[in-house]
């Protein structure tokens, strides 16, 4: 399902910039000069990894690379790579000191400044937390339990064996045969028990030895019973479920109670300037996350999908991740205004992400996603 829509968003919005970039002179589709040209591109290349990051060996690899060296040799056209800060990256595209870079995302101060290619990526803004030790995550079930009224709960459920036991004991004092007529004794506390043990699991065999009144009322604490086992499955499930995401963030109004960080100029930076909440900026996501390792912040926020893999590689089980569905992400290309080849990078970037392998060529990048 999360496929299908993401191949929907990616056609809805390739659909869109391919309509913009097919409003230039298409003979220049046909020109060779437009397919190349003498000129090296300069395609401008930095860390941020699956995107783009650079080997041991000191070369360029990620999604975006691969997906770019496929349109490049395919188009004939010559580039160099460019290594640039992430926050200048739209400066020089603008400018033109460079012509490409291989892996953005889609955010609105862009259109301005760069032309846009179709997406092919589709991700979430995303935000690492610490991981909760094991002691942290059972004081919040208590804590959640408290919350959810088990205790109320509870308290109901001893009310009504206690009001049973006196009824039960008032009906049967009188009858000199059934399950109470032995008990000269004790009848109030033998009630208790009786009451208890039929509110969890009725005693056909010893209701039948009832009287008719204490036989119904039996049978309406039996299914009492089954109503009360529920509810409480149920409480204690929430609070399983609260005490498990309780360090989890899934609205970006509620980072107002974090120390959150976020790399300089990207969406969740600009989302979080916007709503006026405090931001501590970083160059990029492994700088943020190892300040979150240090506790310099206590958040750090981003792309959903750098993030897991970051974590995973560099910080294993030190974060929790928590996906923010209200701030998709779309990766694409972006190019100085007025390229050439553009439109038939673009034309290309639409064809590659289309095609029925794409989705497994970023998934050898990405590794399973849990989201």
């Amino acid at each position: 399902m999360k496929f299908l829509r993401s191949v929907f968003l990616l056609l809805s919005i390739g659909f869109i910039f391919s309509c913009f970039s097919a409003q230039g002179d298409d003979s220049k589709l046909d020109d060779p000069s437009h397919s190349g040209g003498a000129r090296k591109l300069r395609v401008a290349v930095f860390e941020r990894p699956p995107y783009t990051f650079k080997t041991e060996q000191g070369a360029w690899s990620g999604v975006g690379i691969e997906l770019w060296g496929q349109i490049a040799e395919e188009l004939h056209i010559p580039y160099e790579y460019v290594e640039v800060p992430f926050s200048e990256v739209y400066e020089k595209l603008h400018s033109g000191e460079c012509d490409l870079t291989p892996a953005v995302s889609l955010v609105p101060k862009g259109i301005r400044l760069v032309d846009y290619t179709a997406p092919y990526f589709f991700s979430y803004a995303a935000v690492q937390t610490k991981s909760t030790s094991l002691f942290q995550q059972l004081a919040s079930f208590y804590q959640n339990l408290i919350d959810g009224g088990i205790l109320t709960i509870l308290l109901i459920v001893g009310g009504i064996i206690v009001v049973f036991s006196i009824v039960i004991v008032i009906i049967e004092r009188q009858t000199e045969e059934g399950h109470f007529a032995d008990k000269a004794d004790g009848k109030f506390f033998h009630a208790l028990w009786f009451s208890a043990l039929n509110l969890l699991c009725l005693e056909y065999d010893v209701a039948l030895r009832l009287s008719p009144l204490g036989r119904f009322l039996t049978y309406f604490l039996a299914v009492l019973g089954i109503c009360f086992v529920a509810i409480f499955t149920g409480a204690v499930a929430s609070a399983i479920t609260a005490a498990n995401t309780s360090s989890k963030v899934f609205r970006i109004e509620e980072l107002a109670h974090y120390r959150t960080g976020a790399v300089k100029g990207s969406m969740l930076d600009l989302a979080l300037r916007e709503k006026g909440l405090p931001v501590r900026e970083y160059s990029s996501p492994e700088e943020g996350l190892a300040a979150l390792d240090r506790g310099e912040i206590s958040a750090f926020g981003g792309d959903a999908t750098p993030l897991s893999y970051i974590a995973m590689n560099h910080f294993p089980g030190h974060f929790a991740l928590s996906v923010v569905r209200s701030k998709p992400l779309f990766y694409v290309m972006a190019a100085t205004p007025g390229l050439p080849q553009f439109a038939e990078i673009n034309r290309k970037v639409l064809e590659i992400s289309l095609s029925p392998d794409w989705r497994s060529r970023t998934d050898h990048w990405t590794g399973p996603l849990s989201f």
